[in-house]
């Protein structure tokens, strides 16, 4: 998978393969370890990898991951800092990949998220790299036995305990970081807003938890093979052949906006229009239509809802494995409606069209903010879909979910 990586960024080369010709590269040009790259030999044996791992390895992924990410290459020697040469790793199976995400996870504290690892099997000179991303939950704590917590900084191409006066700042970055990223999704939401008049409108939005630091570098076609992959795969959660927003979707003609491609919607009815936009900062949005049920435009069903969030998740699913994102931040709504004008759900029997009698009209339709991961898997990525869901249309008098499978 092409990733963005220190590697990248040293080389001069845009985003990319981690493959054997990059680190190559890096070895051949002697690239030296700073703040945001680091070489490592390999353990020599299995008793020397466990206390690699569990103390070197842990110190390395928190000082990373308190200084803005970075990463770190295993199977590469130095000398002065500087890459010599490529060294035998050794074997390293799945099962080990997966266990540097668990050390990570449950040796810091707060735990780090999102590890991106690649192995390299170039023969008898085999490779690990770990992408440690930045984190907005800094500063990360290593506890050891005795219950003593304390924090590693990345500085150059060393690292070091943090001091008193570096934590406390870490812990006002963090504040401030995070109110920043609320107001991002403010702004964006506002934004897929403007002009949803007329009927019921949904809206979609979310950002990536962690803020980018690569190039997304989305082309035409790139936006359009995402919108298909991930129509496909909301497709396949759906009950039956039902109507969702990117079904609306035209794909050839996708165009250009401020730092974004927009997707508007085909020359379909006005009750399924939607729109669509892809940002070069990992960022989507959606809006929908809802309104099409047959009694009028600010009457609609609650499946139309559950389409457009099994939608949005599996469009982020899809621009994660472009931009390396794990954790997005989720907000799901109506657009407001005019004054006189108050929206209805409605769960409508698949085979008659017809309504529960139990659903009232909508005064007041509260934001549902979420944190989704998108690397769970497809029966994660689902549950997900699905209590997303179950949230978003409780609102609406609605109690169980209609057009959603409940296994994939």
């Amino acid at each position: 998978m092409d990733d963005y990586t220190a590697l990248h960024r040293h080389l001069g080369r845009a985003r990319g393969p981690v493959d054997d010709d990059l680190l190559d590269a890096a070895v051949n040009e002697r690239l030296e370890e700073t703040d945001d790259l680091d070489w490592k030999k390999p353990p020599r044996d299995k008793d020397s990898r466990s206390k690699f791992l569990h103390r070197a390895f842990i110190e390395d992924v928190a000082a990373f991951a308190n200084a803005g990410g970075g990463t770190l290459v295993i199977g590469v020697d130095e000398q002065d800092s500087a890459a010599f040469k490529r060294v035998d790793a050794g074997e390293w199976s799945d099962a080990d990949l997966r266990n540097l995400h668990t050390l990570a996870a449950s040796k810091l504290h707060p735990p780090v998220l999102g590890l991106r690892t690649y192995r390299l099997d170039g023969g008898d000179k085999r490779a690990v790299i770990v992408v440690v991303p930045a984190s907005l939950d800094r500063p990360h704590f290593i506890q050891n036995d005795q219950q003593y917590y304390a924090a590693r900084l990345r500085i150059g191409s060393a690292s070091r305990w943090m001091t008193e006066r570096e934590i406390a700042e870490a812990y006002r970055r963090r504040f401030t970081e995070q109110r920043d990223a609320t107001e991002a999704l403010n702004r964006l939401y506002e934004e897929a807003c403007v002009g949803r008049k007329g009927r019921v409108w949904g809206v979609v939005v979310a950002r990536p938890r962690i803020p980018l630091n690569s190039p997304a570098g989305f082309t035409r076609n790139d936006a359009r093979d995402l919108l298909e992959a991930a129509g496909r795969e909301a497709a396949g959660m759906l009950r039956r052949e039902i109507v969702h927003p990117l079904s609306s979707i035209n794909l050839n003609g996708i165009r250009p906006g401020l730092r974004r491609w927009i997707a508007p919607s085909k020359n379909v009815a006005p009750q399924i229009h939607a729109q669509t936009s892809l940002h070069q900062d990992g960022a989507i949005t959606l809006a929908a239509a809802l309104g099409d049920h047959r009694v009028d435009e600010s009457t609609f069903a609650s499946w139309r809802m559950e389409g457009m969030v099994a939608d949005a998740l599996c469009l982020m699913q899809a621009t994660a494995g472009r931009t390396g994102s794990v954790e997005y931040e989720v907000r799901v709504g109506l657009a407001p409606w005019s004054r006189g004008f108050s929206p209805r759900m409605i769960a409508p029997n698949f085979d008659y069209g017809l309504p529960y009698d139990h659903t009232e009209f909508i005064e007041v339709y509260e934001l549902v903010d979420a944190t989704i991961s998108v690397d769970s898997g497809p029966a994660g990525l689902l549950e997900q879909v699905r209590q997303l869901a179950m949230d978003c249309i409780n609102q609406g008098g609605v109690d169980g979910l209609m057009g959603l499978r409940t296994t994939v």
